[in-house]
């Protein structure tokens, strides 16, 4: 379950043809309730994630500190 009632319902790859690795993935989330009562709700923006140097955090994942 994720923030403010929305569920994780699928994930879909978009493949090449020219490769293996997936191009894209479409992440879709679902929430129950009558549409019109949840566009009246406001809207909570999840807080910024904190600011990395990539090169850092690639050398974390190859050393196995992805925590």
């Amino acid at each position: 379950m994720v923030q403010n009632g929305w569920n994780f319902d699928n994930v879909h790859f978009a493949m090449r043809e020219t490769s293996k690795r997936p191009a894209m993935a479409f992440v879709f989330f679902t929430r129950m309730g009558d549409p019109s009562e949840l566009q009246s709700r406001p809207t909570t923006h999840a807080l910024p994630l904190p600011a990395h140097d990539p090169y850092q955090r690639l050398r974390e994942l190859a050393e196995g500190g992805d925590e």
